[in-house]
């Protein structure tokens, strides 16, 4: 549904958000840790974008700083 799908994108954002400022990171440094582009972060933190599988394991790897990241 996809005012549900719009409710799951927010609450992901707002975590994003919350986890990236605790570590004291930008925008700029969540993107290049977790091999993305700012515009997707910003929309992900936002709730304007629903991250998938994939994306949401390299957040979790780059806050975590996981040696198996599957990025750069």
């Amino acid at each position: 549904d996809r005012l549900e799908k719009a409710r799951v994108a927010a609450e992901i954002g707002v975590l994003v958000r919350e986890i990236r400022q605790q570590t004291g990171w930008n925008i700029h440094r969540l993107a290049k840790v977790a091999d993305a582009n700012m515009r997707l972060i910003h929309n992900l933190e936002n709730g304007r974008r629903l991250p998938n599988p994939a994306m949401l394991e390299c957040l979790l790897c780059a806050f975590t700083q996981d040696p198996r990241a599957p990025f750069k």
